[in-house]
């Protein structure tokens, strides 16, 4: 992924991690023309809705939101760690980047 990519993920996750708001996921982006940030975009909404308890917002599954050869970041010496640690929604879209910086809100624990 191109460095402006990386920069509007990286910005994508710190207004996830920071506010929770399901809008960042619920509007349905634009394909951006580059086949692997569009599914990148679709497992970041489909793993945002898991983890408030919602259902993957129906844009995310539609078939140009998948690839049909697998993607990976980094070298290969990353490959084999990004297999194992990519969570499912970035696996079903054969996107392969690692481990996922998304967080889930903090529940409440009451006593």
């Amino acid at each position: 992924m191109g460095s402006a990519s990386v920069l509007a993920i990286k910005e994508h996750i710190d207004a996830w991690n920071k506010t929770f708001d399901i809008q960042l996921y619920q509007d349905h982006p634009p394909l951006t023309g580059q086949p692997h940030l569009d599914a990148w975009l679709a497992g970041a909404a489909h793993h945002e809705a898991t983890l408030v308890n919602q259902e993957c917002p129906a844009w995310a599954n539609e078939p140009t939101r998948f690839l049909t050869e697998s993607y990976s970041v980094g070298g290969k010496s990353e490959r084999l760690f990004a297999l194992v640690e990519t969570p499912l929604p970035w696996r079903l879209r054969l996107v392969f980047t690692g481990k996922s910086f998304l967080r889930a809100p903090a529940k409440k624990i009451d006593f």
